[in-house]
C-alpha cells in the first residue's frame, strides 16, 4: 500500500474545507474568529494561497483551532470540561480556590469532579459547566488597545 504523506498545508486545507461543510462554519465567521481576512480563506480553499501566506501566530492559531474543532466535539462532555477546567487553573496559575471563588462554584464539587467525575451528580456538573464556561469567556475576553 502507498499512502503518500499528506503536507500541513494541505491538511489545514482539508480540515477547513470540512468545517464549512460538513459543521457549516462560514468563512465570515472562521474570519471572525482567527482575525484572518475572508479573502485569504477563499484563496487557501482553492489553492491560490499557501498557509505560509499568513503569520506565524496565524497558522499556529488556525492549525490548533482546526484540531479542536474536529476532534474535540468527539469528547465526551465531562472530559470537555475537565480540561477547560485544567486549562484554567494552568494558563492563569490559580488554584481551585481562587477560580471557584472567581466562578462562584463550590469549591468541593469542582474538586470531586478534578479527581473523579463520577463523583458529582448531573446537576452539580451542570451548574459547574455553566459557571466555568461563563468564566472562561469572561478571562478570554479580547484585550482592547490603549489608543
Amino acid at each position: 500500500m502507498n499512502m503518500k504523506k499528506e503536507l500541513p498545508c494541505e491538511m489545514v486545507r482539508r480540515d477547513i474545507k470540512e468545517l464549512i461543510i460538513e459543521r457549516k462554519l462560514t468563512v465570515d465567521t472562521l474570519s471572525r474568529i482567527t482575525k484572518i481576512n475572508q479573502q485569504w480563506f477563499i484563496d487557501f480553499i482553492s489553492q491560490k494561497k499557501d498557509i505560509e501566506n499568513i503569520s506565524e501566530y496565524d497558522i499556529r492559531f488556525l492549525t490548533d483551532l482546526t484540531s479542536v474543532l474536529k476532534m474535540g466535539i468527539d469528547f465526551d462532555c465531562d472530559s470537555r470540561l475537565k480540561s477547560i477546567i485544567e486549562t484554567l487553573i494552568i494558563e492563569y496559575e490559580m488554584d481551585t480556590k481562587t477560580l471557584s471563588l472567581c466562578s462562584g462554584t463550590n469549591e468541593d464539587v469542582m474538586c470531586r469532579f478534578l479527581s473523579n467525575t463520577n463523583l458529582v451528580s448531573t446537576e452539580e456538573k451542570y451548574e459547574l459547566a455553566v459557571r466555568i464556561m461563563f468564566i472562561y469567556f469572561v478571562f478570554k475576553f479580547p484585550y482592547y488597545e490603549k489608543y
